[in-house]
């Protein structure tokens, strides 16, 4: 023991040495003169990425943050690195950003890193050249100073209440993988339901709980895909306009959400999905025979993980959470099943007259989820995007609500061919509620998030 401990002891005097208090490091994670720095090779291992750093922690640094020593081919560099990593909890599709500051994340793995059934590429790493921003929710601010190092890309968020998406490049430019990065300037809470399963307090990407402020939509999602798309400006109904909420690049120009052919299914691809995360995909080609937007003979069920409970590569919630099964939204009626009787929807009584009516209705429902302890979750009607035109239903927007489960439909009389299931709602000339109906997968619904472990 006390051998140990003498080793311990010289090699944080070593370290201190050779690395110095930390004081000479006025720029953050600007390396000293590699020269400078003699270090034995006892200390350096090669490791998969190059390089392997020593953290000096347990030898009093005295800057904040964590100081390494860097062990590579160039020589030893020390560094203090005050960088939050997003991925450290686990990697995925989008990271939720709560402050201010400098962050990173491993851009080398594809979602959660799963494989697919049915998909080859899923399994390779990434190997990224490049990083950009491909769109986000503020022509002013929320992220800056992108860049990419060593398979990872870092960037500062300077202000809080928005989205953004992140993509990572190959040497020809074109992308490859891309990241949703969900900045909020509040908590994110989780309601338990009856069942035990925890609920995300939002939709994925709404920075506000506010049913007057668009904001509370969060975003719109094809069936399968990753990648968000935004939803309609306004809070309800009353406009006609397939243009969604406006999104802008790193200059603050408009980025186009585009929507692809209608005629033909050409590009309805995987690859090309991946690659173009600001294309809607139409499925109108082949509206009669599938409704999904990937080609027919490419129109996989696990996208999404499905009903074996197992978070897919595909999912877009963040680490810890992931799209909810069929069935986990069974309680929003009475019956479990389709209802048009406002009286046999479970919801909250806001306006406390007793009565479940119309007048508890706010541009989308306060969905009960356990009635015994009046736990309850703000469910708004974002409207959707069409799978076959490929465009924002924007008239719907305060009327229509849809919400993707993670199991695709796959009877075969099914009266939606290629369909998933979601919860779905509609208010105005017509109410009624599904707590399990199918959607085209092509269209693009609201998706709320749910633990992983309370499946």
């Amino acid at each position: 023991m006390k051998k140990s401990f003498i080793l311990f002891t010289i090699f944080c005097l070593f370290f201190l040495i050779s690395c110095g208090s930390g004081s000479k490091n006025e720029d953050e994670k600007e390396p000293n003169d590699p020269e400078q720095n003699d270090v034995p090779d006892m200390l350096c291992f090669k490791s998969e990425v190059g390089t392997t750093k020593i953290s000096n922690q347990h030898c009093g640094p005295t800057k904040e943050g964590r100081l390494y020593m860097e062990c590579g081919e160039d020589g030893i560099w020390y560094y203090t690195d005050k960088c939050s990593d997003l991925s450290e909890a686990g990697t995925a599709n989008c990271y939720i950003v709560q402050t201010a500051g400098e962050y990173s994340f491993n851009a080398t793995v594809r979602g959660n890193g799963k494989g697919v059934k049915g998909i080859d590429f899923t399994d390779e790493k990434l190997d990224p050249k490049d990083v950009k921003l491909v769109w986000k929710s503020d022509s002013i601010g929320l992220i800056d100073s992108l860049s990419l190092k060593n398979g990872r890309i870092h960037f500062s968020a300077k202000n809080l209440g928005g989205n953004a998406l992140l993509a990572a490049l190959d040497e020809s430019g074109n992308i490859i993988w891309s990241w949703h990065i969900w900045l909020l300037d509040e908590d994110t809470t989780d309601v338990k339901t009856a069942d035990g399963v925890m609920v995300m307090d939002r939709n994925l990407g709404a920075t506000s709980l506010d049913f007057d402020s668009p904001a509370s939509h969060g975003l719109l999602y094809q069936w399968g895909r990753k990648d968000p798309f935004p939803a309609s400006p306004i809070v309800s109904g009353g406009t006609t306009s397939t243009m969604p909420a406006p999104v802008y690049d790193a200059e603050g120009n408009a980025v186009e959400i585009a929507h692809s052919s209608m005629e033909n299914s050409e590009n309805n691809t995987l690859e090309y999905a991946v690659s173009n995360p600001t294309t809607v995909l139409s499925n109108n080609a082949q509206f009669a025979d599938c409704r999904d937007w990937l080609r027919k003979e490419f129109s996989n069920p696990a996208l999404w993980g499905g009903s074996d409970g197992e978070k897919s590569l595909f999912d877009p919630c963040p680490p810890g959470y992931r799209v909810p099964k069929a069935g986990t939204f069974d309680f929003f009626t009475s019956s479990g099943g389709y209802e048009t009787d406002i009286a046999g929807f479970s919801v909250y009584d806001i306006d406390h007259d007793g009565v479940i009516d119309e007048n508890d209705y706010e541009n989308g429902w306060y969905i009960l989820l356990d009635d015994e302890s009046d736990s309850y979750s703000y469910f708004p009607a974002a409207a959707r995007y069409d799978g076959s035109y490929a465009m924002l239903m924007g008239s719907k927007t305060g009327l229509w609500g849809n919400y993707w489960y993670a199991d695709a439909d796959e009877s075969e009389d099914s009266s939606v061919p290629c369909g998933a299931y979601a919860l779905a709602f509609q208010f105005g000339d017509s109410v009624s509620a599904s707590p399990k109906a199918v959607g085209g997968r092509a269209d693009g619904y609201s998706v709320r998030c749910v633990r992983e472990s309370a499946e």
